[in-house]
C-alpha cells in the first residue's frame, strides 16, 4: 500500500506539448462549444424566446463582471519573465471593466422585470467559470490567458454566426443587444492576439500542456452557462 511520504517523493512524468498542439487544441475547444449546446440549439431550431435570451444575458453577467478583476489578478501574479503576457492582462482587465452595464442595457430594453443581476445568487455553472478564472489567476496565471482565447475564439465566430437570426427571431433591434453584438465585432481577431501573447513568452512544454487542458475547461465551463439558461 502507498504511504503518503512515498507518494509525495514519487518520480512523474508529467505531459509536454508545443505551442502548435495548444493552437490546434484552442481551435477544438472553440468549435467544440457549438456541441450538445442546447441554447445553440435552440437558435438553430428557431426556438429561442426573449425569456431564454434574458436567461443568458443574466447567466454570463457574474462572469462579466468579475473577468477585470481575474485577468488583473493574473497579471499581478506573472513574474517578470513573463512580461508580454502581463502587459496583454492588464490591457484586457481595461477593456472589459464596463461590458457588464451592456448586459443590464440589453435586459432593460427587452423588457426583463426581474431583479437587478447585482443583487442575485449568480448560477452554480457562472460560479464554478469564474471561480476556475480566479484559481488561474492565482495558481496558474498564463492560463488566464488562455481562457482568454479560447472564449473570444468563441464570440468572434459565434457572434456574427447565429447573431442576425436571434434579432430576427426576437424581433429587437441590434442596439437592444450591445453586449453581444459589440463582443462579436470586438473579439474578431482577439483569440489571434492572445495567442501571440502566449507565443512571445517562452514557456515549458510542460505549461503549453497545462494550458491544452485550460483550454478544454474553459470550452466546456461557458458551455455549461448556455445550457443552464435554456428554458425547459
Amino acid at each position: 500500500m502507498l504511504e503518503y511520504g512515498d507518494a509525495i517523493n514519487q518520480q512523474l512524468e508529467y505531459g509536454h506539448a508545443t505551442m502548435d498542439q495548444l493552437e490546434n487544441e484552442i481551435k477544438k475547444a472553440i468549435q467544440g462549444f457549438e456541441k450538445n449546446n442546447l441554447f445553440i440549439d435552440k437558435i438553430r431550431e428557431n426556438d429561442l424566446g426573449i425569456e431564454d435570451y434574458h436567461r443568458i444575458l443574466l447567466g454570463v453577467f457574474s462572469q462579466v463582471f468579475m473577468s477585470s478583476s481575474s485577468f488583473a489578478l493574473a497579471s499581478a501574479s506573472l513574474g517578470e519573465k513573463y512580461q508580454i503576457a502581463k502587459d496583454y492582462l492588464l490591457h484586457h482587465a481595461e477593456e472589459e471593466k464596463s461590458h457588464w452595464v451592456w448586459i443590464l442595457n440589453d435586459l432593460a430594453s427587452t423588457g426583463y422585470k426581474g431583479p437587478d443581476p447585482r443583487i442575485m445568487h449568480p448560477h452554480f455553472t457562472t460560479q464554478g467559470y469564474f471561480a476556475y478564472a480566479m484559481y488561474l489567476g492565482y495558481q496558474f496565471p498564463i492560463g488566464r490567458l488562455c481562457m482568454a482565447a479560447v472564449l473570444e475564439g468563441i464570440s468572434g465566430s459565434l457572434g456574427p454566426k447565429y447573431g442576425p437570426q436571434v434579432m430576427t427571431m426576437l424581433k429587437i433591434a441590434p442596439e437592444f443587444m450591445q453586449f453581444f453584438k459589440s463582443h462579436g465585432e470586438l473579439d474578431k481577431g482577439h483569440s489571434q492576439e492572445v495567442l501571440d501573447a502566449i507565443r512571445k513568452t517562452e514557456l515549458t512544454g510542460y505549461e503549453y500542456w497545462k494550458l491544452i487542458g485550460v483550454a478544454k475547461n474553459t470550452s466546456e465551463l461557458y458551455k455549461s452557462i448556455y445550457n443552464s439558461a435554456v428554458s425547459r
